[in-house]
């Protein structure tokens, strides 16, 4: 009797996953598009342009000076959490103005700026007219810094706080929108008796 009740449990139990396993597949679809409604297409990068081949190149006490770019991609920037990193013993933010923001483009600073040991943190927004959202490239804020020692290769780049909110017609404002950073690199030397080092 209680092998036959067993039997019946287990058909019962299999008749039960079959029909809720669509049911369940079909759910988790559509909350699959609903998240990948918006299009991680926004970039930051920096100008001038460069590689690690083609770097800036600058001598040390030399003054060094980096646009911040944003290309929106198919996205509408609304605001920007920037997280820029470098090292401390090769760059430092230039004491006049460290970082000068395009307040044109983003008149509202939310948070920052905060200057750590290489680390500069800012977050701004376009306010809250949001057809003011950002849809073409533009120039985020100039960066400025002190060259302080010899470097063959030093980075400035984005930490892993940056994050882009967009109010384009798919997109939440929890969701980053940023795709991909491109870093600037640069070579830092000191002259001595007319050579490079």
């Amino acid at each position: 009797m209680s092998a036959i009740f067993k039997h019946k449990y287990f058909a019962f139990a299999l008749a039960i996953m079959i029909v809720t396993l669509p049911l369940i597949l079909i759910i988790m679809q559509q909350q699959q598009e609903i998240r990948g409604r918006a299009q991680a297409s926004t970039t930051l990068s920096f100008i001038p342009s460069t590689t690690s081949s083609t770097p800036i190149i600058k001598k040390v006490g030399e003054p060094l000076s980096l646009d911040l770019m944003v290309n929106p991609g198919v996205n509408l920037v609304s605001s920007i959490k920037v997280e820029i990193t470098y090292d401390p013993t090769k760059l430092r933010p230039s004491e006049a103005n460290p970082l000068s923001i395009n307040q044109t483009i983003f008149p509202t600073i939310i948070e920052g700026p905060i200057y750590s040991d290489g680390k500069i943190q800012v977050v701004l927004s376009v306010g809250p007219d949001l057809s003011k959202a950002v849809g073409q490239i533009n120039r985020v804020a100039t960066l400025n810094f002190d060259t302080i020692a010899n470097s063959s290769q030093t980075l400035v780049s984005f930490g892993v706080n940056t994050s882009i909110s967009s109010v384009a017609l798919n997109d939440t404002s929890s969701e980053n929108v940023l795709s991909t950073t491109s870093p600037a690199y640069i070579k830092i030397f000191k002259t001595s008796k007319g050579s490079r080092k």
